[in-house]
């Protein structure tokens, strides 16, 4: 999508998270490589939208403690992983459901039904995306 495209869904009430600068997994990133990617995409973000950008979502849902924390310093105020448990989750590692646009219907109408979220989230259901 193009910026345009953004503030357009910005402009209809959708919030835009951010989702790095170059999409790299993050946990395998220096210290100093992990900074900027967080923190340039959030002010880019916010200087191209005009809004503030205060959630991320991390690429490929991936995230430990350390990328946690340097997102709530970059100053974020939530980020989304793609873990499927509630057990150590948090405002910086909060878990996500996955939707992609190659999900037959089935699948999505599983991902967001309320009792398969609950069983998954309790480890009673494959977290297979």
């Amino acid at each position: 999508m193009s910026w345009n495209d953004l503030a357009t869904l910005v402009d209809e009430g959708w919030e835009v998270a951010s989702h790095s600068r170059s999409h790299p997994r993050l946990t395998g990133l220096d210290d100093h490589a992990l900074r900027f990617e967080l923190e340039e995409s959030r002010r880019e973000c916010a200087e191209c939208l005009g809004v503030p950008c205060d959630t991320l979502a991390y690429p490929y849902g991936d995230a430990d403690d350390r990328v946690a924390e340097f997102a709530r310093a970059a100053g974020y105020t939530a980020a989304a992983t793609l873990s499927s448990s509630l057990r150590n989750a948090g405002a910086h590692l909060w878990p996500r459901v996955g939707i992609y646009h190659d999900d037959p219907m089935w699948r999505f109408r599983l991902k967001v039904n309320p009792t398969i979220r609950r069983l998954r989230a309790h480890r009673m259901w494959p977290a297979h995306e």
